[in-house]
């Protein structure tokens, strides 16, 4: 087996088994924006409350428990 270098990868007609990372996943908790945050607080809110209007047969099919879901939605939104 030949290990291909990256000097190689211009001359090879092969594709990286690597994909780009998103620039904002690539940053840690810490240092992503106050904005970002609050999107991603407000979303985690807004999706846990739509748990808690899921009927039995909507839940089983995403495999959770009514208990679960209640738990879930009752989470404070700053929680991930």
């Amino acid at each position: 087996m030949r290990m291909l270098l990256l000097r190689d990868l211009a001359d090879a007609k092969v594709t990286p088994n690597w994909s780009p990372v998103e620039p904002e996943t690539a940053l840690p908790p810490r240092r992503r924006s106050a904005m970002g945050w609050l999107r991603e607080a407000w979303q985690r809110r807004r999706t846990r409350s739509y748990l808690t209007e899921l009927d039995d047969r909507m839940l089983k099919d995403i495999g959770i428990t009514r208990v679960e879901a209640a738990r879930e939605a009752n989470k404070a939104f700053w929680l991930p």
